[in-house]
């Protein structure tokens, strides 16, 4: 091989978007071949030519200097110079002809291709900073609102954060060296796990690849720490193969300390998108589980790949790699093009969990659209405070608070003020259902018996606020409320109501995330209401906006004397169209004396009766129909209940679904603006004229010192394109924030709408 075959080769490089930031303020990461290689020689267009494939390059360019360069849609890019000495037998014109029709191809298979739309830009090699600005010009608009954000908050954020980078198709990636720990700041050669206690599953005894946060779920985030094999992605030209998460040196088994580890880390990630439907597995899911192949497929998800820094992404510097908003992006060919997210264990404490469960969580995060939580001085912002409640955003650094949650900026000097609630839930990751009612007229019961009360939940959203009921003889209570119990989010506010609805007492202790009362009761039934809160201020403290997430209740109290048991159903639907599937639950019955020992189902419809708890039964037949739950408690007394089922003759119905949301922001006069969601409906390619829109809006904004919540609902009708608009309450103009808006309900006679589409949509200024 002569020596300028040898320097081609040495210019052969991979994806600059896999890239990391450079160690020296000289050293450029920046892969422009036309400047990297000599001058073109007499004949040879200085233009790149593009190929298919690197096999189809080299065998093209045979007798050339060349360099030749990944491009994230799968073509290769390539820079000729000169001749090696043999290129006088394949004229530069043949080269030339064979890069067009390369092309051809190429564009013939984009056309044919299904993906989600992105502006279209061909870069030179990844940048930050100013020179990101530049090379995107007059298509920064464009990327801009792929993100949902403004023109100068995207312009604000490559200005100011050295992590975000755009690489060679436009794209927005995060290269977080921050994620490096300090030396003395905790780092451990073997971390061990702290024992748990939470709702979820015990971190010492559960199968540590078999674990769900929500299983079920359509959304997936998995925790992949077997080792990855990654192709076909934005990261590199190349197969990347990653080690599997070894703290002890042995890669080929793992250690009860590694093992107890991936139980914690994967329990601190599950507490913090605990307010989410999704499911945060470490259980591996099936391909389709985790990829979008089209807008239609609603079951889709990321992978956290926790691995040993690789050269490929990263210069051994960084803890972690991402894309930006690309849990929900779609492609036919290519699903998993900018997925996984990277985190790097040995650049974590060498594995200590909390690290990289941080690590994990900030990586799906970007994933998820969320940018840097910084300020003036730091584009990572550490949190304040100390002790048990030391705080930190997620979206900055949360290695050294105990408590880290999601935020929307309210801490002084923020330089981020995305509603990370909002983003998220536009993003593809919906926040979860309510699962307890909110008021003492609904209240659930609660769980266990007098003498071991066994209840837990979640706190889903910043506005929750769960209700149990309990009754009691009269004595001594003892009511504990405690947040998960090895990555608490939640600082609980308990309080204990009597049946007139006074507040008997309460417990919110100023250092401590749990609550528990000590108190003595007189005979009655009694509500138990818990509430996430802040502490103090946002100098030294917290709102209650991130104050969410899992909890458990236990103590006792005095037993009632002997009543029946209240029998309770719920059921879901109770009307629709023969054959008409019914889910009947009888969960909600409670004794107060001892337990619910039976449940006994009659359907009215003549089928055999049936037992548990909850049951599905079918009405095949059109009619009306009555289904009785009889409870029996553990002393033998009984109570029943009946709820009515219609079942109607079926009419045909026509599926219609969202075909898109896009969310703008209108500057109306005196001062103010407003959101605007601009939702289409469609089924299949046709619109529907006449749906009824129904919809929520979510986010903050501040103006000056000013911070006012997005909320409230919206309603309206598509007209004759099959669009309609929807308007947020006023705004300040002179604001910055999220806005975000997500459709709840779309309804037309003789259409049958299932929320599937581009329900929600968010827009960051």
């Amino acid at each position: 091989m002569n020596k300028q075959t040898l320097i081609a080769s040495a210019v052969l490089t991979t994806l600059v978007g896999c890239a990391t930031p450079p160690v020296e303020q000289n050293t450029s990461i920046e892969n422009d071949l036309s400047t990297a290689l000599p001058a073109s020689a007499a004949g040879i267009s200085s233009e790149p030519l593009y190929f298919s494939s690197q096999q189809e390059a080299e065998s093209a360019l045979v007798g050339y200097n060349y360099g030749l360069t990944l491009l994230t849609d799968g073509r290769v890019q390539a820079f000729v110079s000169g001749l090696n000495g043999s290129g006088m037998e394949n004229p530069f014109e043949v080269v030339r002809a064979k890069s067009q029709n390369t092309s051809a191809r190429i564009a013939d298979l984009a056309e044919a291709e299904t993906e989600m739309a992105f502006p279209q830009i061909t870069l030179t090699g990844k940048k930050n900073g100013q020179a990101a600005i530049d090379a995107l010009g007059d298509k920064l608009g464009d990327v801009a609102k792929a993100y949902d954000m403004s023109s100068e908050r995207l312009e604000d954020i490559l200005r100011t954060d050295s992590s975000a980078w755009i690489d060679e198709s436009g794209r927005l990636l995060y290269i977080d060296d921050h994620t490096k720990v300090p030396p003395g700041q905790g780092e451990q050669e073997t971390a061990t796990a702290t024992s748990a206690g939470s709702a979820t599953a015990s971190t010492t005894t559960t199968d540590p690849f078999a674990l769900h946060s929500k299983p079920g779920s359509n959304r997936v985030i998995y925790l992949d720490f077997n080792g990855h094999v990654a192709t076909n992605t934005a990261w590199s030209m190349t197969t990347l193969t990653a080690q599997a998460y070894d703290i002890d040196g042995n890669p080929g088994a793992f250690s009860n300390t590694e093992l107890n580890n991936i139980r914690e880390i994967w329990q601190r990630v599950a507490e913090d998108y605990a307010p989410f439907d999704v499911d945060v597995t470490t259980q591996e899911p099936t391909l389709d589980a985790l990829r979008r192949s089209s807008t239609t497929d609603v079951q889709y998800g990321t992978r956290a790949v926790v691995t040993r820094s690789m050269p490929e992404l990263c210069n051994q510097t960084c803890g972690g790699v991402a894309y930006v908003n690309v849990f929900s992006y779609y492609s036919a060919a290519y699903p998993e093009r900018y997925r996984p997210a990277w985190v790097f264990f040995d650049k974590l404490g060498n594995g200590y969990p909390k690290y990289v469960a941080e690590a994990i969580s900030h990586e799906v995060g970007h994933n998820l659209n969320l940018n840097h939580d910084g300020n003036a001085t730091t584009g990572y912002y550490a949190g304040h405070g100390s002790g048990a409640t030391g705080w930190a955003p997620i979206m900055g650094v949360g290695y050294y608070k105990p408590v880290s949650q999601w935020s929307k900026g309210e801490y002084p000097g923020a330089n981020n003020l995305q509603d990370d609630l909002a983003v998220i839930s536009a993003a593809g990751a919906a926040v979860r259902p309510d699962d307890f009612p909110d008021t003492t007229a609904s209240a659930a019961p609660l769980a266990g018996d007098a003498s071991a009360i066994s209840q837990s939940g979640i706190i889903e959203r910043t506005t929750d606020v769960d209700v149990f009921a309990f009754s009691t003889g009269g004595g001594s209570a003892q009511l504990n409320v405690t947040p998960d119990a090895i990555a608490p989010n939640l600082d609980v506010l308990l309080k204990l109501i009597d049946a007139q609805g006074n507040t008997v007492a309460q417990a919110n202790p100023v250092d401590s995330l749990a609550a528990s009362l000590n108190v003595s009761l007189n005979a009655g039934k009694y509500f138990l209401k818990i509430e996430g809160v802040g502490k103090g201020d946002l100098t030294t403290g917290y709102s209650d906006y991130g104050s969410l997430g899992q909890y458990q209740i236990t103590g006792n109290y005095p037993i009632e004397a002997a009543v029946p048991p209240a029998a309770v159903i719920s059921a879901l639907p109770t009307v629709g169209d023969a054959p008409l599937n019914v889910t009947l639950n009888g969960s909600g019955s409670s004794a107060r004396s001892g337990s619910i020992s039976s449940y006994a189902w009659n359907f009215g419809d003549g089928s055999a009766a049936t037992s548990g708890a909850s049951v599905n039964h079918i009405y095949n037949t059109p009619g009306a129909y009555t289904a009785t739950l009889t409870v029996t408690d553990s002393s033998g007394l009984k109570t029943s209940t009946s709820q009515s089922i219609q079942a109607a003759q079926s009419v045909a119905a026509i599926n219609m679904k969202v075909a898109s949301t896009i969310v703008t922001r209108k500057l109306l006069s005196g001062g103010k603006s407003q959101c605007v969601a601009d939702i289409a409906v469609k089924s299949g390619t046709s619109t529907i004229t006449g749906a009824g829109i129904y919809g929520t809006w979510s986010g903050s904004v501040t103006s000056g010192t000013t911070k006012t919540n997005v909320t409230g609902t919206s309603y309206s009708i598509t007209g004759t394109k099959g669009t309609a608009s929807l308007s947020s309450a006023l705004l300040p103009s002179n604001s910055k924030g999220t806005c975000a808006f997500t459709v709840t309900k779309v309804v037309k006679s003789g259409y049958l709408y299932d929320g599937s589409g581009a329900i929600a949509r968010s827009l960051s200024w």
